[in-house]
């Protein structure tokens, strides 16, 4: 599954695709390597590499923050909105906060996740919620996909 997210610098707005160790920017599409060492991110493009600063609920590069608009998930303006901690258990279990339907996942296993990165989309009595990641680590198992019926406090994945 690919996860579509826009991010604008200086007012320019940069649609991105990632994907299966490729990120395709504005139709041009690289090979990738996405690494998460403490609160950085350093994202390899083809030759190029980026390093990413990921502190609290802010992103920045260069120093600079960085407005992300996740698709589907609405603006997120410079932060990445963290869940409740109550969605994570020691060792990173992210359990459902109300009983509803998986409308998307946005990660698979093995897949690096920062602080409020989005990990999938819960609907509830008509309402999309998005589940964020309540913790930085990679994915070690997912346990529901698309279409899939939870109830409160089911698992559904497991951060490392």
């Amino acid at each position: 599954m690919a996860t579509r997210f826009s991010v604008v610098l200086e007012g320019v707005e940069f649609p991105v695709e990632v994907s299966d160790g490729h990120v395709t920017i504005e139709e041009t599409t690289y090979k990738s390597k996405v690494q998460v060492e403490g609160d950085v991110l350093r994202v390899t493009l083809g030759r190029r590499s980026y390093e990413f600063r990921i502190e609290g609920r802010t992103v920045s590069l260069k120093g600079k923050p960085l407005e992300v608009r996740f698709e589907g998930y609405g603006t997120l303006s410079g932060s990445l909105r963290a869940g409740p901690a109550k969605q994570a258990l020691p060792g990173g279990v992210v359990k459902a906060p109300m009983p509803g339907r998986v409308v998307a996942v946005a990660v698979r296993e093995g897949d690096p996740v920062f602080l409020g990165a989005p990990l999938l989309i819960l609907e509830a009595m008509k309402m999309q919620n998005e589940i964020p990641s309540p913790v930085k680590g990679t994915v070690k198992e997912v346990r529901v996909g698309p279409d899939s019926v939870v109830a409160k406090e089911d698992v559904l994945l497991v951060i490392q």
